[in-house]
């Protein structure tokens, strides 16, 4: 049985996470509205919630994912582009002709994956929204359970509606409030970012929003 919504004044709580003004301006009505439709109220599940999306987005500033990657940076990221087979290693000579074309990098990283079945679909479906969507398997899924058809419209997901529900979506549907009501912050990191990349600075933005919000 959950307790009644937590009705926290979000542009206060988005202050507090470092979002700029006319930012939060924007997004606190869509919050207020949206996080409660999907069951994201209770104290500890908006702050981890909050805390996510404003490490994921650099504080609510960036919709779509970054692919201008260096030759190392696509070393580091993905061990396919290292000559040692771990991330980290020199780059492949791969790496480097497709280094800073984000289009191209896209269609190697996601081609034939998550959905992508056309040549262009890796650059059409890569990551969106608050806590990127990515994939087009991931936006059909989102469009059936939103009634939002953002498979033929995927750049909806960079509104400020969109950014909020395609989040509000990823969270419910892998099973994050569950996480968030235990404190199990490890495990919530890992489901969101499949590692532990931005741990230490999302767990401080949690702990903010919990602040924020009179709660620990």
């Amino acid at each position: 049985i959950r307790r009644a919504a937590t009705r926290p004044n979000m542009i206060d709580l988005l202050r507090a996470l470092g979002v700029a003004d006319e930012t939060a301006a924007v997004y606190a009505p869509i919050l207020a509205e949206a996080l409660p439709l999907w069951e994201i109220d209770e104290p500890r599940e908006v702050a981890a919630f909050m805390g996510t999306c404003a490490h994921e987005s650099k504080r609510f500033s960036a919709l779509t994912e970054n692919l201008n990657y260096s030759a190392q940076g696509l070393a580091n990221t993905w061990k396919r582009f290292s000559t040692t087979g771990e991330r980290g290693g020199p780059p492949t000579q791969q790496a480097i002709s497709i280094q800073r074309q984000p289009p191209i990098i896209a269609n190697i990283v996601y081609g034939n994956r998550l959905g992508n079945t056309d040549p262009n679909d890796g650059w059409t479906y890569r990551g969106r929204g608050l806590i990127q969507v990515t994939g087009k398997d991931n936006y059909q899924a989102l469009a059936d359970a939103w009634g939002v058809d953002c498979v033929t419209q995927p750049a909806y997901l960079e509104s400020p509606e969109g950014a909020v529900v395609s989040a509000c979506w990823f969270w419910k549907s892998n099973g994050c409030n569950e996480l968030a009501q235990a404190g199990d912050w490890l495990a919530l990191r890992k489901r969101v970012n499949g590692g532990t990349v931005g741990i230490d600075e999302v767990n401080a933005l949690i702990q903010r929003a919990l602040e924020a919000l009179g709660a620990q």
